[in-house]
């Protein structure tokens, strides 16, 4: 299983909790409720970082400046062979392969041009993760009965059903998860907060209809029923 994919069982380490009135993403591991827009960005940040932990990528912010505007944003420099992934880290691994990978690096929001035009996207970053965790078995997709009216109304056709056992199995890989996530925050905030802006840029440039400001709402029910 990817970690990114691990990230979204044990949202709660990566996205800032919501009030309880709010809606969000409900952690299958703790609980706790999570900012659904602000999960799907830090699972995009935890598949970058992710493979530049395993040595296949090289990360660098960078600055450019066309026709008199400045732009930002992260390189990616491939220093190996990337061997298979799953979840979003294939995904973005597939875009940036559909050419030859830049001499100066790829761009690593360009990596995220596999998410469709859609009303969206955040949801579609969180629906490749939960594909991810039920291939692992850590979650099982349950049919509905749905009437026609349900069918009409585009009621879901799946209830997320959790494992338990299988969650519990991956608490302590999680753990250190947590531990190295929370010092790529602390110490290299600059990089962090450039992977952040770009991703989530990039990831709400993929919305039919963009806007300046993200409403957060329970996207997870689009697919499947918590």
């Amino acid at each position: 299983m990817a970690t990114s994919s691990l990230a979204y069982l044990f949202s709660d380490h990566v996205a800032p909790l919501v009030a309880v009135e709010k809606k969000g993403h409900q952690s299958w591991a703790s609980g706790a409720v999570v900012s659904t827009h602000e999960l799907a960005v830090r699972l995009g940040m935890v598949a970058v970082w992710g493979l530049r932990e395993t040595g296949i990528i090289a990360l660098e912010p960078y600055e450019a400046k066309r026709l008199m505007v400045k732009t930002h944003g992260v390189h990616a420099h491939l220093l190996g062979p990337p061997p298979p992934h799953n979840g979003i880290e294939n995904k973005i691994l597939t875009q940036w392969f559909r050419g030859t990978f830049a001499p100066s690096g790829e761009d690593v929001g360009q990596g995220f041009r596999w998410i469709p035009m859609s009303t969206n996207p955040h949801a579609v970053v969180l629906a490749e993760a939960i594909n991810d965790v039920v291939a692992y078995g850590a979650l099982n997709r349950v049919p509905l009965e749905r009437g026609v009216g349900q069918r009409l109304r585009g009621a879901p056709a799946t209830q997320m059903q959790p494992l338990p056992d299988r969650i519990d199995a991956l608490r302590e890989r999680a753990e250190a998860f947590r531990g190295r996530w929370t010092q790529f925050a602390h110490t290299e905030t600059a990089l962090f907060a450039a992977l952040e802006k770009t991703i989530a840029t990039n990831i709400r440039r993929r919305t039919q209809r963009e806007t300046d400001t993200d409403t957060d709402t329970d996207t997870d029910t689009d697919t499947d029923t918590v």
